[in-house]
């Protein structure tokens, strides 16, 4: 037979087939590999993407129910109550919102914190009971229903006026049934530096009570104020929001994948219902008055991707400047104005 007409390939015809097929692979991987990374990219951005509407909303709740009493802003508080550890000194306040900085959340919140931090306070928007008989001298309070759990000795309540013309919040000392009493000093982490309960002044800052003043007819809410701030979770180092309230023993984590917060709080300085200017929680101390003036709120977070996916550093925009970070994790930033209702 002609060795000509042979079947087969010779040499070159092999070698150019291995070239057009390693150049199809080649292509093929390519295309694979950044179709995979774009998925990845575009499942992070979204996960990105609920984290930090998560944080916004959960954070954005409690805001608009900051100051919540049941009664508006024109009466008398009196706060009677003290606190022995430094730790949770938090709860001792009634300024319906204020910042506090990252050392001020290392101190009297949570000693892992690694961001500032917002203090929400409210009474309980849910949970209310009516105020049947007030004896001012012993400081007792008996309600017309019983509580279960809803209430308990060792635990701030605020007591409210049925014609709001004052509340005041104090530190239950013991419950039995339907009662509830109120005593001065003890030796618990919290105590009441008076039964007198009438007037606006504060037992942290030495004011005195106008005199006593009876809360039937009224009702009692407890307390329900929030702080927030962010540390690493500590099952897997990812920065966390953490939302702390007084029944949590320890701070809650909201979500993770919230890298940084700033947040901006709009001063009404002259009372005509408009903000005047922004301040930082780092601008005011703890407690300080001008903390009554708030009535806007601006949260910036920051959120990052589980992994590292960028080709190479990518920057990103937060609280009004461009970053360039060292490492290949996305960032975004999300923003959120709220006004405080109360």
């Amino acid at each position: 037979m002609n060795s000509n007409y042979r079947n087969g390939f010779t040499l070159i015809e092999l070698i150019i087939s291995m070239l057009i097929s390693l150049f199809i692979i080649t292509v093929a991987i390519r295309l694979f590999t950044s179709s995979s990374l774009s998925d990845q990219l575009n499942y992070q951005f979204g996960l990105m993407q609920e984290s930090g509407r998560i944080a916004l909303y959960s954070i954005s709740n409690d805001i608009r129910q900051a100051g919540y009493t049941g009664c508006s802003d024109d009466f008398d508080t009196s706060n009677v109550m003290n606190n022995r550890d430094a730790l949770d000194r938090w709860i001792i306040t009634e300024e319906k919102i204020q910042g506090i900085s990252q050392a001020d959340v290392v101190s009297m919140v949570d000693a892992n914190s690694a961001s500032e931090g917002i203090i929400i306070f409210k009474l309980s928007p849910d949970v209310v009971f009516n105020v049947s008989n007030h004896d001012v001298t012993t400081g007792k309070v008996t309600f017309d229903v019983g509580w279960g759990t809803a209430a308990a000795a060792n635990f701030p309540v605020g007591f409210i006026r049925q014609d709001c013309q004052q509340v005041s919040l104090v530190y239950t000392t013991a419950t039995t049934g339907n009662t509830l009493s109120y005593t001065t000093g003890g030796s618990a982490q919290f105590s009441n530096c008076s039964v007198a309960l009438r007037g606006n002044f504060k037992c942290y800052d030495g004011s005195v009570s106008g005199g006593t003043i009876s809360f039937n007819p009224g009702s009692m809410r407890p307390l329900d104020s929030v702080v927030y701030f962010i540390k690493p979770d500590p099952a897997n180092g990812v920065s966390t929001l953490y939302r702390k309230s007084l029944v949590d023993a320890n701070a809650l984590p909201v979500v993770g994948g919230i890298e940084s917060m700033t947040i901006y709080y709009g001063m009404d300085t002259n009372g005509n219902g408009s903000v005047n200017r922004f301040i930082r929680a780092g601008d005011r101390t703890f407690r300080h008055d001008d903390w009554q003036q708030v009535t806007a709120i601006r949260v910036h977070l920051l959120t990052r991707s589980n992994s590292a996916l960028a080709p190479s550093p990518r920057d990103y925009f937060f609280d009004g400047s461009t970053v360039t970070p060292t490492d290949r994790f996305l960032r975004r930033e999300y923003v959120m104005t709220i006004d405080v209702r109360n």
